[in-house]
């Protein structure tokens, strides 16, 4: 009875049974401590992260998922290092590996790509395959190679769905030509349909398959098994036809909950292809419902459906647009109990891509300390967005916190290291540096980002090299690369020459699968000058032959 009380307090998303909930996490019952971690994660009080990180090395396999579960949900970049740690326990099985992707992709932080890059070769497959689906999640477009590499892994279906995350086009022909429409079961036929769905790519063979699963789907619409009910939710979206979008927005009314909130998640993935079917009002009314994953379900599908990802504008469907834009705006501004929901409809108004100013004056009302959480969300966001408007406001954050680095080294540095606790050792803010080279770095590329390669903190460099490699852009690679040339080797020691050097190469590698003729010709027409720095124009040079041989060869075969 007590895990189910643990459970209740979660879902009803009222903060006043967190003090309960953290005591249960000691409960000698596994699933008690199991399900207080999920419950906790579902209130969204980030004051209890600490608590939870203990829970990391609870003996019991379900603990330690239901905690990586609640972390999740609360999307703490803080708890991305600890995270990281997991995958190099050994005592971790692949279950919990399982669930620290699953974490990863809920918290969204960009800087976990070179770990879910190498995790790409992992002994299991179901950890393989969570991986590619993250770096999907994760929208940054320099993993495109590492993902369409794996098109010929038989175990690639969530490859297939990042590339169609990641509106891949190049990829559509290799889908095709692999036959995914006809090869393994109906899910993974299903990914490679949506995937090319999201690539805006249409064929024969697509509307082959279109029709053949939409007689499926009708079969199995009205299934007793709410689990065959669930598949149905899955390929109806999939098929994304108006014909299938209709009967998907049904199962939104389901009896069953997980049948619901299916529904509710693949109407949010059709919406952002197609608002034009779907209307908002079924969304809308699940905001009252009791369960706070099926309200964090809605939220999400209305930003999805205001993001307009597909043909239409949203000019094209102002009351829609008016509608959920009032909607999510209540939600984040509110003083509410329900803090889950808050920091949802901030993540909606954030991936819809358009919403830069009202983000912005959020975060401007945001208390430092109290609102961490918040904050943190809104300038991943509006970097996201590279909104112009943003870029003084990272530009004093960086500088804060340098100073603020500056003044816990000192403070370290006086007291000896044998009296300092295990936790004090390690500056505690790295996720915010990564995060606001990034932002800056995506906001104003050529004029800072560049500059940051140079900078003294890591992860802010870093965030950086993400963030120009994920931009893959020829004019902008040769800027970067005529910077390393001119790099006055008086400056040194410096870690700009490395970091330029691996911002290049990450950003060539990535247009060897995205770039255009027009790349072609700028990176042919790039003119190399001497480094002064002796012996470095080599490495450079060699570098970029490499991909220009590379996208030779691929305009040649088109």
């Amino acid at each position: 009875m007590r895990w189910r009380a643990a459970s209740a307090l979660g879902n009803l998303g009222d903060r006043s049974g967190v003090p309960e909930l953290v005591k249960l996490l000691a409960d000698k019952s596994t699933d008690v401590r199991a399900t207080a971690a999920r419950a906790l994660g579902n209130l969204g009080d980030r004051s209890i992260v600490p608590e939870l990180i203990k829970l990391l090395a609870d003996k019991e396999v379900v603990v330690r998922c239901g905690v990586l579960e609640a972390l999740g949900n609360l999307g703490d970049r803080s708890i991305v290092p600890e995270l990281v740690k997991l995958f190099a326990d050994k005592d971790n099985v692949a279950f919990v590996r399982r669930g620290v992707l699953e974490a990863l992709g809920k918290v969204g932080d960009n800087s976990v790509v070179p770990e879910l890059v190498k995790l790409l070769a992992d002994k299991d497959v179901d950890v393989r395959n969570r991986a590619a689906g993250v770096l999907g999640n994760l929208g940054d477009s320099s993993v495109v190679p590492v993902l369409m590499e794996m098109l010929t892994d038989e175990n690639r279906t969530q490859a297939v769905a990042a590339l169609g995350r990641l509106r891949t086009t190049q990829a559509a022909s290799e889908i095709i030509r692999l036959k995914l429409l006809e090869r393994g079961n109906w899910e993974s036929q299903a990914t490679a349909a949506f995937a090319l769905a999201q690539m805006k790519f249409s064929s024969p063979d697509l509307e082959t398959w279109r029709q053949r699963a939409f007689n499926k789907a009708q079969e199995k619409f009205a299934a007793q098994n709410a689990s065959q009910r669930k598949q149905v939710a899955s390929l109806l979206c999939a098929i994304a036809t108006e014909e299938s979008a209709a009967l998907l927005v049904q199962l939104i009314n389901d009896p069953n909950r997980e049948v619901k909130e299916e529904a509710v998640k693949q109407t949010g993935l059709l919406a952002e292809l197609h608002p034009e079917w779907i209307k908002p009002e079924p969304l809308l009314a699940l905001l009252n419902q009791p369960n706070v994953n099926l309200r964090r379900a809605a939220i999400k599908a209305l930003g999805q459906l205001v993001s307009f990802q597909g043909e239409k504008k949203h000019t094209d469907l102002p009351d829609v647009e008016q509608k959920v834009h009032a909607a999510l705006i209540t939600l984040v501004s509110a003083e509410q109990k329900d803090f889950a929901a808050r920091q949802a409809a901030l993540d909606a108004l954030g991936a819809a891509g358009r919403y830069g100013q009202e983000l912005f004056d959020f975060l401007a009302k945001l208390d430092k300390k109290k609102d961490d959480s918040l904050r943190y969300r809104c300038l991943h966001w509006l970097g996201r967005m590279e909104y112009p408007a943003a870029k003084d406001y990272v530009e004093n954050e960086l500088k804060e916190l340098e100073q603020e680095k500056a003044v816990w080294r000192e403070e370290r540095q006086k007291t000896e290291q044998n009296e300092l606790k295990q936790e004090d050792k390690t500056w505690p803010k790295e996720h915010w540096e990564y995060l606001l080279g990034n932002a800056l770095a995506r906001i104003a590329p050529e004029t800072r980002g560049i500059a940051l390669l140079g900078h003294p903190l890591h992860q802010v460099r870093q965030g950086a090299v993400r963030a120009l490699a994920g931009k893959a852009d020829a004019d902008l690679i040769g800027k970067i690369i005529h910077a390393h040339q001119d790099f006055d080797p008086d400056k040194l020691p410096s870690p700009f020459p490395y970091t330029a050097f691996q911002a290049i190469d990450l950003a060539l590698w990535n247009l060897e699968y995205t770039g255009t003729k027009d790349d072609l010709s700028t990176l042919q027409s790039i003119k190399l000058e001497p480094c002064k720095i002796p012996g470095q124009e080599g490495a450079i040079e060699e570098r970029l032959e490499w991909t220009i041989e590379r996208l030779g060869e691929r305009f040649a075969t088109d």
